[in-house]
């Protein structure tokens, strides 16, 4: 999958094995989902696919013939020659997967299905997001890392948010607070600018920034933001609400870190 994907061409095309299907998923229904899905079917031949009975002997490969997709066949571990012809009809001559032949083809049959490649911020966003989760292709975090900061830097405020998140928990990330904080103020302003400082994701926006704030010990700020979101739920909303009293309680949270017991 590395060696595939290490084509720029190549970065968008989804690669399935078997570790992809869901649990509880029908074995067979899967496969035949997939491959009728497919462009490229590679084999990885081993000894083990000669022995009897076999999903890959009995189902895959007569399926993947079935279907007219093209078949590269890799020997991964020197395997009967003649026993694989007769159990595999028609199977296609291995190729030495440490050859720089197999490189070769392997690339040239991925290429010829890939699609031209798209460098908007939304397109790498979700590539980014497959990479880093490991959807259809491995995983790849400083890759779907690049993919992302490349999005929020085109101002694609999706992105923006998960790099904050990202900083923030350390997913896919090494933790990072500072780097938090500057995606957080970038996605508060842009909810700022677009939807105004009254609108109730705008005011989450905040609230995050306010505790990206905080875990970097930057209190003051930090309690200023809490502040505000404090003030415009108690105006709307009334002291009783939910929403008004979480505000609240962070207001007191924040008093607690810089040690002003009298105001907690």
């Amino acid at each position: 999958m590395k060696l595939i994907h290490s084509n720029p061409d190549c970065r968008d095309i989804a690669i399935w094995f078997d570790e992809f299907l869901t649990p509880g998923e029908s074995f067979k229904e899967g496969i035949d989902k997939i491959l009728h899905n497919s462009q490229l079917f590679t084999l990885l031949v081993t000894p083990n696919i000669l022995e009897e009975p076999n999903f890959v002997m009995g189902e895959e490969y007569p399926a993947a013939q079935k279907s007219g997709i093209n078949i590269l066949p890799a020997e991964m571990v020197e395997t009967d020659k003649n026993a694989l012809k007769e159990k595999y009809r028609d199977i296609p001559e291995c190729v030495n997967p440490e050859a720089t032949e197999f490189y070769t083809q392997l690339l040239d049959s991925v290429t010829k299905i890939a699609t031209q490649a798209n460098n908007t911020p939304e397109h790498n966003f979700l590539i980014g997001l497959a990479y880093l989760d490991g959807i259809d292709v491995e995983v790849n975090r400083e890759f779907a890392l690049e993919l992302i900061t490349s999005a929020a830097e085109a101002g694609l405020p999706e992105a923006t948010e998960k790099l904050r998140d990202m900083y923030f928990i350390g997913v896919g990330v090494q933790l990072d607070y500072r780097k938090a904080v500057v995606w957080a103020e970038k996605y508060a302003d842009y909810m700022v600018e677009t939807y105004g400082e009254e609108c109730p994701d705008t005011l989450t926006a905040i609230h995050n920034l306010a505790i990206s704030y905080s875990n970097l010990g930057e209190y003051k700020k930090a309690l200023e933001l809490t502040e505000k979101v404090y003030t415009f739920f108690s105006n709307t909303f009334g002291e009783e609400h939910p929403d008004t009293l979480i505000s609240l309680n962070n207001i007191a949270s924040t008093y607690s870190n810089i040690g002003d017991y009298k105001k907690l």
